[in-house]
């Protein structure tokens, strides 16, 4: 794992998505601290096509691309900066399309772990730094659209025919915890201490939702009394999609889960479903809250996951 020359404080994401085109448009700036003597920012960005670059306001000219890293070029110094990329990407990894004529509903999800993200957002795509993460998504009307942390703003696009759905999340993660969804959804809210949200493609029914997700609250609260822990954030969203690459992901705060285990059918066995939403409720005190520093580490991650699930 490379040392950092910097802390990264604060990303801030602003993203349009095409789903038919398969394509976005991207903001992304991040805040850091320069850890000792920096002239230079390394900034991990696969396959992004690169639009202009900033510090501190300043167009900067002289930035690199060296495969699948962006390295810019800042005055050596103490003190935060700003790093602005502004970017196009028709990801090939990190963020999926789905929709008809081979799926029910048009969506677009994201997937980070372990390196992925960076081929839709540039940034440190290494589990040894946090930040805190604000997300903007603009798709069109119509839609929803989902990420880490509590929606703060609802607002109209730039572009006519869309919506901005803005996000903040202020308790750092790592980078490949940062997530986006965006589809023909329905979101079922619980209130409550989280407020709980069910996201599920639309045309799903009350019955299934909560045959699905009646047991959320009650292992929130089961871990949060047996680790001595509250749940760290004031909401939790588990978002359901097709043809997701495994059983569940625990990006903070909102849990992608495959639509495998929304129980459709009321005399399914619900164990293994059970287990999977315990084992993503855990993940988010083990591997989001706190967490390894280094890929090799990985597994205390999925062990304490494994084990407190395995609990419920």
């Amino acid at each position: 794992m490379p040392d950092r020359d910097w802390d990264f404080v604060s990303l801030e994401l602003d993203v349009a998505i095409d789903l038919e085109d398969r394509s976005l448009t991207g903001r992304a700036v991040h805040r850091l601290r320069p850890l000792g003597v920096a002239s230079e920012v390394v900034l991990h960005a696969a396959d992004l096509d690169i639009v202009s670059v900033t510090v501190d306001g300043a167009a900067v000219e002289a930035w690199r691309s060296l495969g699948d890293r962006l390295v810019v070029p800042v005055a050596v110094g103490p003190g935060e900066r700003s790093v602005e990329v502004r970017y196009t990407a028709r990801p090939t990894a990190g963020m999926y399309f789905r929709g008809p004529p081979g799926d029910a509903v048009r969506e677009v999800w994201t997937q980070g772990e372990d390196e992925e993200n960076r081929h839709w957002f540039p940034g440190w795509d290494y589990p040894n730094d946090r930040f805190t993460v604000r997300t903007a998504v603009t798709v069109p009307d119509g839609l929803v659209a989902v990420a880490n942390g509590a929606l703060v703003s609802k607002a109209p696009g730039r572009a006519a025919g869309t919506t901005r759905w803005e996000y903040a999340l202020e308790t750092p993660i790592v980078n490949y915890l940062v997530a986006i969804a965006a589809g023909e959804y329905r979101v079922v809210v619980e209130p409550g201490t989280p407020t709980l949200e069910h996201v599920v493609p639309v045309g799903t029914s009350d019955a299934t939702v909560e045959r699905s997700t009646r047991e959320t609250r009650s292992m929130l609260d089961y871990l949060a009394r047996l680790l001595g822990t509250p749940y760290p954030w004031t909401v939790y969203r588990q978002v359901y999609v097709q043809r997701f690459l495994y059983g569940g992901m625990e990006n903070a705060t909102t849990t992608v889960l495959a639509d495998d285990y929304l129980l459709r059918d009321p005399v399914l066995d619900r164990y293994n479903a059970d287990f999977v939403l315990a084992h993503e409720i855990a993940h988010q005190w083990f591997g989001d809250l706190v967490g390894v520093y280094g890929w090799r580490d990985l597994w205390l991650n999925e062990g304490f996951a494994t084990y407190y699930g395995n609990r419920w």
